[in-house]
């Protein structure tokens, strides 16, 4: 199956790369979350095509209606709230979302979904599986799933730290969002403690998956031109592009 995966949508509804990624027979569509306008997740749902609907930070908040002092969430915060709370439907689907927790195989929306590939699993989420940065927060709205983060992290610590979650539950590849970055780093898949953790260099925005390795995939932001295609019958990443 060929999968669009997009991410960081801030209140943009990328309708010519959704109407070209279906001209070219991708099946279903995979996005990770931080919609911020209500429009944008009513044109998604409207799609004819598998989707797989993964909420971000700014729509639980904005749909929490929390009202908090964020950077995290955009500028003109009333003005997005008031968006959401006109729109009870939408609010509803986000906050029911919000209460998928288990990554159960045959989701199609929460705040961590996961999904079989053979004898492979694939998880999406927004922000990370666990960031021990967050660990004292202690409110669901800070869960590591909506806001965890990978930018910047020279020593590798909170890589290390989810290809070792990875490991535990037997994930695959993680694609994730919220860092507004596009980059792919890997592991053996069976020396997650000790193993280097590699940055995948490619010359053509075009990674060969091996089932020896475990993946990260950051996906980057959808506004600023970063989506990918992943195609799990040749094991294929490609970027950029719909072909």
């Amino acid at each position: 199956m060929r999968r669009l995966v997009i991410s960081d949508l801030h209140g943009l509804f990328p309708r010519f790369l959704i109407d070209r990624a279906l001209s070219k027979g991708i099946e279903e569509l995979v996005c990770l979350g931080d919609l911020d306008d209500p429009d944008v997740l009513r044109h998604l749902l409207e799609i004819k095509m598998n989707k797989i609907l993964v909420m971000g930070n700014h729509d639980v908040h904005l749909c929490k209606e929390l009202g908090i002092e964020s950077s995290d969430l955009p500028k003109d915060n009333e003005y997005y709230f008031d968006l959401w709370r006109k729109s009870p439907r939408e609010r509803q689907y986000v906050l029911e979302a919000l209460k998928i927790f288990t990554g159960n195989p045959g989701q199609t929306r929460g705040i961590r979904v996961v999904e079989q590939v053979g004898n492979k699993k694939i998880c999406y989420v927004h922000g990370a599986l666990v960031d021990p940065t967050l660990e004292n927060e202690g409110e669901e709205e800070f869960s590591p799933y909506l806001l965890g983060r990978m930018l910047n992290d020279w020593d590798y610590s909170k890589k290390r730290a989810n290809f070792i979650q990875m490991m535990r539950e037997n994930f695959w590849i993680l694609f994730r969002g919220h860092d507004h970055m596009q980059d792919v780093f890997s592991i053996d898949a069976n020396d997650v403690f000790q193993g280097e953790i590699r940055e995948e260099i490619n010359i053509d925005w075009r990674i060969k998956l091996s089932r020896e390795k475990r993946y990260i995939i950051n996906m980057g932001r959808v506004g600023n031109g970063s989506y990918a295609v992943f195609d799990d019958s040749n094991l294929e990443v490609r970027f950029g592009t719909c072909d």
